[in-house]
């Protein structure tokens, strides 16, 4: 399993100034079904300590086993993140 990309990323309005919201369409690339196109929602937040949590939600069943799916999506938005790419 590979996150190929994240497409259409969409800021949501929060009203806390530690915590950024978005929505998005990730593109994973499952081995044995191909290339699945997966709703989704993440979000940043700041930490009193200075890291950052992310939280991802699938918007959309599918079928792969979750876990995997979420920690490379948590992965990729973290790179996203560090490169200046999220607004």
């Amino acid at each position: 399993m590979k996150v190929v990309r994240i497409s259409d990323i969409q800021r949501k309005e929060a009203y806390i100034d530690y915590r950024r919201m978005y929505t998005g369409n990730a593109t994973l690339n499952l081995n044995s079904t191909g290339a699945v196109e997966v709703p989704i929602e993440f979000a940043l937040e700041h930490t009193a300590l200075g890291s950052i949590d992310i939280s991802v939600n699938l918007l959309q069943k599918i079928e792969y086993p979750v876990v995997p799916i979420i920690n490379d999506l948590k992965e990729y938005i973290r790179e996203l993140s560090t490169t200046g790419q999220l607004s």
